[in-house]
């Protein structure tokens, strides 16, 4: 364990800080990136057979097939191309955004609107079933929605 933490301490990996002021309330915000997994282009060459309907008798020859150039739901290759694109700050497609100024988090997210399409969630509430609670104390998380849900 010793030898664990003297390679994390040599190699940078954290500095012993001061817990910022609780009172410093920032602003926490949670967005979801519409269709996430529609936004990946591929690498590979991946053919699918013409959808269901899409089939026009007579002007379709029956040797044509779909060459995808961006994911779709389902390909396998769909979550590690969106992952890839946009990966540094994102669960999935729901994102947190915390900062001490507003308009920081405004440009932010103009910025990721103009390249995905966002649903603004608002202030932070409800995270993987954790609750975020805020006040000048701090931000307490808990499970005691999702586990009186259970109940």
């Amino acid at each position: 364990m010793q030898a664990g933490l003297q390679a994390i301490k040599a190699n940078g990996t954290w500095s012993l800080t001061t817990l910022p002021p609780a009172n410093e309330l920032w602003h926490l915000i949670q967005l979801d990136v519409n269709n996430a997994f529609l936004h990946g282009d591929l690498i590979e060459e991946v053919y699918m057979c013409l959808p269901q309907g899409y089939h026009r008798e007579g002007k379709t020859p029956s040797n044509t097939i779909c060459m995808l150039h961006k994911s779709i739901y389902g390909l396998k290759q769909a979550s590690r191309q969106w992952f890839a694109m946009f990966s540094i700050f994102v669960y999935v497609d729901d994102i947190i955004v915390a900062n001490n100024d507003s308009n920081n988090i405004a440009y932010l997210k103009c910025f990721v609107d103009s390249k995905f399409k966002l649903k603004d969630l608002g202030q932070l509430q409800y995270f993987l079933s954790h609750e975020v609670a805020r006040s000048k104390k701090g931000i307490p998380i808990s499970q005691r929605h999702y586990a009186l849900q259970l109940l």
